[in-house]
């Protein structure tokens, strides 16, 4: 779980040419494989400390307070 992966940007396009693909963290890989882009994006924001926007708000991601150890789901 700890190898690199060869990850396809686009996974409709099936080929692994330097275009299409990205070096990533295998588990990070399989996950997102599993999950969907969408989960994935989500724990990625989690991991980092940052509340996913419920709504349709533009803007970017705000850091959670310190305190706020907790998310809705």
């Amino acid at each position: 779980m700890l190898k690199a992966s060869a990850d396809r940007i686009n996974s409709a396009n099936g080929s692994y040419d330097a275009a299409n693909v990205q070096i990533t963290h295998l588990a990070c890989n399989l996950a997102k494989n599993k999950y969907g882009q969408e989960q994935f994006d989500d724990w990625v924001l989690a991991v980092r400390g940052v509340q996913p926007e419920t709504n349709s708000d533009p803007s970017p991601p705000r850091a959670r307070d310190d305190q706020d150890l907790t998310y809705s789901t």
